[in-house]
């Protein structure tokens, strides 16, 4: 059986394309959700370290950190419009990690739908409780909201993957249509 593949490299692993369908290696797969796992940890452990010495605004504090790694990561990058983010957000592999679904592309406005995150499955089987979850989740998108923080769109979360697992979507607009 013939197919339209071609092969790529991502950080020294192969990589099959196949019909505009990604199909990585599970185990490149497995590897970076393992890594995201491990991250979603490292910031619990640190959050209830922070709580147990009395830190105030420890929300505020995390919060503020990974929104500055975002802007760290994005460095320069300015995004012009809500496709261009998407499309850094939506590569590949990153779709085949959360099992993302770009419900609306276009130039005003983007939507993703993730069924699937390492992060929240890392805090669930840590043992937290949905209130946690969702304090950890809002942290966690900072990252996104740093990366943008010096172009002219911006995002916002909604789902419902703290109190049921099922989906986290995320809303990308220019920043000026959002104010009308």
């Amino acid at each position: 059986m013939k197919t339209n593949c071609a092969l790529s490299t991502a950080k020294g692993v192969n990589v099959k394309m196949m019909n505009n369908v990604s199909q990585y290696d599970s185990n490149l797969r497995d590897a970076v959700r393992n890594a995201m796992r491990d991250r979603a940890l490292y910031l619990l452990f640190i959050k209830r370290e922070m709580e147990k010495l009395g830190i105030q605004d420890v929300e505020k504090i995390l919060s503020d950190a990974v929104f500055n790694y975002g802007k760290f990561k994005a460095k320069d990058k300015l995004f012009q419009t809500p496709r261009a983010f998407l499309n850094i957000i939506s590569s590949p592999l990153s779709t085949l990690i959360m099992k993302g679904k770009v419900i609306k592309d276009s130039e005003n406005e983007a939507i993703l739908k993730e069924e699937f995150c390492p992060l929240y499955q890392a805090w669930k089987e840590a043992g937290c409780k949905v209130q946690e979850i969702s304090q950890l989740c809002r942290i966690a998108d900072c990252v996104d909201i740093g990366m943008v923080d010096k172009s002219p769109i911006e995002v916002e979360f909604g789902g419902n993957m703290p109190e049921k697992g099922e989906y986290c979507q995320m809303r990308i607009t220019l920043k000026n249509l959002n104010k009308l």
